[in-house]
């Protein structure tokens, strides 16, 4: 739990749905050929929804991807332009934030509510990022999670394909272990940055597909996420996670 203070500046920062019955997968880093029609096909097939926080560079070299995504009925936002922590830059965070959300607005209105997560999740308690995301978008969201994957250390971990799968059973064994999956909103990756691996864009399919059947046994239903409940006015001041709007 996160307790920083400021002076009004803190947007909702949303870590869980509120319904019992429902998950949120999200992905970052894409869109990519390698892994984005694959992942499109696995929540068709499950009936699932998940939201996308492309990278400016990606969405810019494969818009026919973002227009899938779109098409397909589920969320995209941006996720900066390009993998660049931007912590400590606010005004490079604005500046790239209008870039790609120029890039998705070809394939989608500007949603009235934004979902932001920056690469490395950078600015998520830091009050001068959300005051400088505010003048990006008047009702901007920042969204965390309550599992993450760590599926981007899998192909730093394994060398062959076999491998990879064993290390992804892992991973889902892990992820049911750790209970709390109804009402959570999961972290995964297309095809992380910067990772020197032939399998790297292996994961998020095989992974993926493990997980949908996780949750599904589970009877969970994959939902996007969607914006924060009205929170009590001391959190512009108080900064704590809140949970997403019931549908």
């Amino acid at each position: 739990m996160i307790w920083p203070l400021s002076v009004g500046n803190w947007r909702p920062l949303i870590q869980r749905l509120p319904s019992s019955n429902e998950v949120a997968l999200t992905f970052d880093d894409g869109p990519t050929p390698e892994t984005t029609p694959r992942l499109l096909q696995l929540l068709d097939e499950y009936h699932a929804k998940a939201t996308f926080f492309v990278s400016g560079v990606r969405a810019a070299a494969n818009p026919h991807l973002v227009e899938a995504v779109v098409a397909r009925g589920h969320s995209v936002y941006g996720h900066g332009w390009e993998h660049i922590n931007l912590e400590n830059a606010p005004a490079r965070a604005v500046a790239d934030m209008r870039r790609v959300e120029a890039e998705l607005s070809r394939h989608r209105p500007t949603p009235a509510a934004y979902m932001l997560r920056l690469p490395y999740n950078a600015g998520y308690a830091r009050a001068r990022i959300h005051r400088a995301m505010e003048a990006f978008h008047p009702n901007i969201h920042f969204v965390w999670w309550s599992h993450s994957t760590f599926d981007y250390l899998i192909p730093q971990r394994c060398r062959t394909h076999d491998e990879m799968v064993l290390e992804s059973q892992a991973t889902a064994r892990a992820l049911r272990r750790s209970g709390g999956l109804a009402g959570g909103i999961l972290l995964l990756h297309e095809q992380p940055f910067d990772i020197d691996s032939p399998i790297n864009a292996e994961v998020a399919p095989v992974l993926t597909g493990m997980v949908l059947a996780l949750v599904t046994e589970l009877g969970l239903r994959c939902v996007s996420i969607r914006p924060a409940q009205a929170g009590h006015p001391l959190q512009r001041w108080i900064l704590t996670p809140v949970a997403a709007m019931a549908s």
